[in-house]
């Protein structure tokens, strides 16, 4: 998929979409994002910064900190 399939915000349910969806955890402050970018990389995806907001899942696409809960790769 080229970049431009891969908008800046998706919705949990917009997300179903995209045939691979990999979590990494946020259990550190940049380790887990440096390891779903090297993952994205090998496998040819988009790395997500999964957020949550008012109870509600979103992605947001690079590396965000406010309400983070963890990063996902889709491809």
């Amino acid at each position: 998929m080229e970049a431009e399939k891969y908008p800046e915000f998706l919705t949990m349910n917009e997300s179903d979409k995209f045939e691979g969806f990999e979590n990494f955890e946020c259990d550190t402050y940049k380790e887990e994002y440096n390891k779903a970018v090297e993952f994205a990389k090998k496998n040819g995806g988009f790395v997500y910064t999964r957020i949550d907001e008012e109870n509600e899942i979103y992605y947001w696409k690079g590396f965000h900190y406010v309400n983070r809960t963890g990063y996902v790769v889709l491809k």
